[in-house]
């Protein structure tokens, strides 16, 4: 309650930019619905797709990090529903509450897995065995 007392509620469309990397502390967003991606941009201009957000997580690990600005874009890949916490805000909540800060623990622990886990399957796998896996 604390935390989506303030909270706006903001839509996308499929293909609308979240926020922009290098983006100074942008907001944290918890997707109600639609799939948001995190794209990071590399040296020859051609961003590569480092992670996908649903429902189950938030986009705006940034803020929880105390980094000052964010190094990915977010992009939203199926329209949908978000609640924007303003990151002042969120950190404030984040500070005052030891239920909220365990599950962001957990979903920083989490999403780090799924990172470690992608660049070995990446590495290990056939380009058809990383097809089926983005497919299922």
């Amino acid at each position: 309650d604390k935390l989506l007392a303030d909270a706006q509620w903001v839509s996308f469309a499929a293909h609308e930019q979240v926020y922009a990397a290098g983006r100074e502390t942008a907001p944290v967003y918890f997707p109600i619905s639609g799939v948001y991606s995190l794209v990071l941009p590399m040296n020859d201009g051609q961003p590569v797709e480092v992670a996908v957000v649903d429902s189950e997580g938030m986009l705006g690990i940034p803020v929880v990090l105390g980094l000052e600005a964010t190094p990915l874009r977010a992009v939203c890949r199926v329209a949908g529903q978000c609640a924007r916490v303003a990151p002042d805000r969120f950190v404030s909540v984040l500070h005052g509450d030891g239920v909220l800060d365990h599950l962001i623990r957990r979903f920083l622990a989490v999403s780090w897995h799924a990172a470690n886990q992608n660049v070995a399957c990446n590495l290990r796998h056939t380009v058809t065995e990383r097809a089926c896996r983005w497919l299922l």
